[in-house]
């Protein structure tokens, strides 16, 4: 079929009723002009003849003649299209004249400019935005107002007819209901009077109309739905986040793949192998390699292989060979390698796990921080701050064994945990792994209605000194009571405490060390080789303060808190001590030259000047020394009495103070922008805990929708994805299953997030509910919906 042609410019119209071109502008019903005809020779082209007057269609001819512009890419996802050159910057904050709120469509960050703006190009303020260019929506109208129904009657002839309805009705509800038949009314007159035994009698004869067989065989309709099941509420969630994995990032989604690791590990952890293949082949399909997204669901495979008596070995070597491709840096990295390490250990490969573990690269501040995550993962309790209040007070050296030793803890493998433990060679590292065995054993144990019983841990002691072996006990058992007391086992806690308080009593600390002479500094053993066992028995010693307090035995916590005060004294001289007496030696060159030459019998000045750099620096490593640990006191008196760190006291007081202010744009701001101090850094690592322990305040609080509304204005995501898997999964226990479904379902979180709260939800619903196991009917397909 021939398309319209305009007459004028010659192209065909779709449009077969076009009254006028829409490529020139010209009528379609004018004159029809003759097509162009090509040159006849390619030498000259002919020169059309000017026109005398200038027409009034040629200036948007002219505009519409020119081709369209080819898009510079041929990504089909290429969304832009031509790169803007021109937009509007959002700015952080309103000011008068940009009181406008946008947010963005892709990271949902909020920024604010003038209404002017609205449907020309804007930028967000977010500089990772994936998308920061993107068109101003419109400002919302105002509603109007309802006119007014128009009536063709004036006020005072509808009040009258009104007045007349009212009237007539009455009569008629007068007349035909309340109205007494003359005749009933005269033979009621005539009938006798009833007395009190007719009276009795006749409602004998009735009966209670409440008991009467009519009602007795009346069936009672409940109108309130049935709750939904654990397996419904879980097969519903496992299709959401099936649904939100399948979300592009051009639709917001940050990383599809991270969504499908996350669904992959929720069906692992049911033991359904097939569920977890099928979604490891979708990130086949996406052609993700990354191998940390694999071995996660793996590991949890395996472990639910060798809970129900099954071989994971297949599984196990399949993670161990992804893990050898692996970097080591982040913390997806930490997770896999330390998982397969931690299998590895309960198989009885424990050489191997040491030799994995050799590859990690990621600095111990955040394997610490990654630890404490790890930790509160596998034992399903989630909730950061309420893990905070038990947690140790100083963080461990070699943070990925102790986190070892509590995952195989937790998975119930104790003997293998405590041989790992014991392989660890610093002391402070091993008694802090024993210390996490210990707790996690304990809590396990009464979970399960079990005695509490930790079998083998003192004789695996045997090889340490009596100093230490005592440290080590009163650790493990102030961290035991402090574990129990959270968990609202006072009884328990106490007596597991009193056990710490008499191996304490069993020792005294030694006198406070003083100042050396310049003839000892010369001499100092500046690696102070008794320094080990005094700051395990103060860190012991300040756990178990910790745990009175936590049980509220205040008049007990301050005799402890002295006693470790005393253990530090003894290790260095005092710091301010210290520092006046390197400040001496700088000032007094040769003063100190000629003590020493007197004191040590040195004759050359050369011997002096010798004798003087040895003293100078062996006073300046006893003055770092001796600030380590007045750092070291001040950190454990501040914890044991339940206090921030000094450096963070005054940031968490402004978290506190806005959460309690209910002002939860202000808590995420504090989070994307700490305040900047010299005197006290705020690195990403507090950052990241004070998030994870403002969303746990909040959902312990009931204050559900806040939670979510914090985790949404995060901007970081690894902070933000962790606590809204956390949020999931804390939000069960203060709230039922289907309120938290229907709050996540209704917030506005992105893809991942989204997902990381469901992966949270199904974790401790799983942990809940565990005796139904797996069926295809909760198992999503990967279009999002149910088989």
């Amino acid at each position: 079929m021939d398309l319209p042609t305009c007459p004028s410019c010659h192209q065909s119209v779709i449009d077969d009723e076009a009254e006028d071109c829409p490529f020139c502008g010209a009528s379609m019903s004018g004159p029809r002009q003759p097509k162009p005809t090509p040159a006849a020779s390619p030498t000259k082209p002919k020169v059309a003849p000017k026109p005398k007057t200038k027409s009034s269609s040629a200036a948007p001819a002219a505009k519409t003649a020119k081709a369209p512009s080819k898009p510079e890419s041929d990504d089909p996802f290429d969304v832009q299209g031509e790169k803007i050159t021109k937009y509007v910057r959002l700015r952080v904050k309103p000011k008068p004249g940009r009181e406008f709120r946008v947010v963005c469509p892709m990271c949902e960050t909020a920024g604010y400019t003038s209404e002017q703006a609205a449907g020309k190009p804007v930028r967000c303020i977010n500089p990772d935005c994936l998308m920061p260019i993107f068109d101003c929506p419109e400002p919302e109208p105002e509603p109007e107002p309802e006119p007014e129904p128009s009536s063709g009657m004036s006020a005072g002839m509808l009040t009258a007819l009104a007045i007349l309805l009212l009237g007539g009705g009455g009569f008629g509800v007068w007349w035909f209901v309340l109205r007494e038949d003359p005749n009933i009314a005269l033979q009621q007159a005539q009938q006798p009077a009833l007395n009190e035994t007719d009276l009795q009698n006749n409602s004998n004869q009735t009966g209670d109309p409440a008991n009467s067989e009519t009602n007795q065989n009346t069936e009672v309709v409940d109108t309130e739905p049935e709750p939904a099941t654990p397996a419904e509420l879980r097969q519903t969630v496992l299709a959401e986040m099936v649904k939100y994995s399948e979300h592009t990032p051009q639709m917001g989604n940050r990383d599809p793949a991270y969504d499908i690791q996350m669904i992959a590990s929720t069906l692992a952890s049911r033991g359904d192998e097939a569920a977890v293949r099928e979604q490891l082949s979708r990130l086949s399909k996406l052609g993700v390699d990354r191998p940390d997204y694999r071995i996660i669901p793996l590991i949890d495979l395996a472990w639910e292989q060798m809970a129900a008596g099954e071989s994971a070995e297949k599984t196990v070597n399949e993670a161990l060979d992804l893990a050898q491709q692996i970097r080591g840096t982040g913390q997806p990295d930490w997770r896999a390698m330390t998982s397969v390490a931690a299998v590895l250990v309960a198989q009885d490969r424990a050489d191997q796990a040491a030799d994995l573990l050799s590859q990690l690269r990621s600095r111990e501040d955040k394997e610490v921080y990654w630890a404490k995550l790890q930790s509160l993962r596998e034992d399903k309790t989630y909730n950061f701050a309420r893990a905070m209040q038990h947690a140790a007070l100083v963080d461990p050296s070699q943070p990925s064994w102790v986190s070892i030793t509590a995952t195989l803890a937790n998975y119930g493998k104790n003997q293998e945990a405590l041989a790992w433990a014991n392989r660890i060679s610093d002391v402070n590292a091993r008694a802090e792994a024993l210390a996490k065995w210990g707790e996690t054993v304990a809590a396990n144990q009464v979970s399960q209605n079990q005695s509490i019983s930790l079998s083998g841990f003192e004789d695996s002691l045997s090889n340490l000194s009596d100093e230490n072996r005592r440290s080590v006990i009163v650790q493990v058992y102030a961290r035991v009571a402090r574990r129990l007391a959270a968990m609202g086992q006072t009884d328990l806690a106490k007596s597991w405490l009193a056990k710490a308080d008499a191996e304490i009593a069993k020792s005294s600390p030694p006198p406070a060390r003083t100042a050396p002479t310049v003839k000892e500094l010369h001499e100092y053993n500046v690696q102070l080789p008794w320094a080990e066992p005094l700051e395990l028995a103060a860190i012991a010693t300040a756990e178990t303060a910790a745990a009175h307090r936590q049980l509220g035995q205040s008049d007990q916590v301050q005799p402890m808190l002295d006693k470790t005060q005393a253990l530090i004294a003894a290790i260095t001289p005092p710091f301010d001590t210290m520092k006046d007496m390197v400040q001496n030696i700088d000032q007094n060159t040769g003063s100190i030259q000629n003590e020493l030459g007197n004191e040590l019998n040195l004759v050359s000045d050369d011997q002096k000047r010798t004798a003087y750099k040895r003293v100078r620096r062996n006073a300046y490593d006893l003055r770092k020394s001796a600030e380590k640990y007045v750092t070291l006191q001040t950190k454990l008196i501040a914890k044991a009495q339940g206090q921030s760190a000094p450096e963070l006291a005054t940031y968490h007081q402004q978290l506190e103070t806005a959460r309690t202010d209910g002002d939860i744009e202000k808590l995420a701001q504090l989070i994307n922008s700490p305040p900047r101090s010299n005197a006290a850094p705020i690195d990403s690592i507090a950052t990241a805990e004070a998030a994870m322990s403002t969303v746990g305040k909040l959902v312990e609080a009931g204050q559900i929708e806040d939670a979510l509304l914090f985790v949404r204005r995060l901007e970081q995501f690894d902070p933000a994805e962790d606590a809204a898997e956390f949020l999931g999964g804390a939000a069960l226990a203060v709230q039922d299953a289907e309120t938290v479904q229907q709050a996540i379902d209704e917030s506005k979180l992105t893809p991942v997030r989204r997902v990381a709260a469901y992966r949270g939800y199904v974790a401790v619903l799983n942990a809940k509910f565990p005796d139904e196991p797996a069926s295809e009917d909760e198992t999503p397909d990967e279009d999002g919906e149910d088989e």
